[in-house]
């Protein structure tokens, strides 16, 4: 039972340096789809509906832009909160056209770009 304790012991120890010493990291890393801290970027955002008259929103599409993803609401709208820079915005689903463009992400700004698009 002693030795038990022992190791236990030098095991906490161990994770005690380590975590003082940086060597352990507790913090999480960013999820791109809530708020940067401030002044550290700003948010993209668009609708996606299909192209004719009615305007028919199309949720469930895929958006990348440069690593970070997200995909359409039921009502055909999507946002990301990103690092300060421009980023090729990528639009996809299947039985759907593919559309890319470019948009900016500024500290303290929201630029917004709205698409239709027709069927594949």
């Amino acid at each position: 039972m002693g030795i038990i304790l022992l190791i236990g012991l030098a095991i906490l120890a161990v994770v005690i340096l380590k975590s003082r010493k940086g060597g352990l990291s507790v913090e999480p890393e960013p999820d791109p789809l809530y708020p940067l801290p401030p002044g550290t970027g700003g948010k993209i955002s668009g609708g996606v509906t299909e192209q004719g008259n009615l305007k028919i929103p199309v949720p469930d599409m895929l958006v990348e832009a440069n690593g970070y993803s997200t995909t359409t609401d039921a009502n055909g709208n999507w946002q990301l909160w990103l690092p300060v820079g421009t980023y090729t915005v990528t639009i996809s689903k299947a039985g759907y056209k593919t559309q890319s463009f470019k948009l900016s992400a500024q500290v303290g700004k929201s630029n917004s770009w709205n698409i239709s698009l027709g069927p594949w």
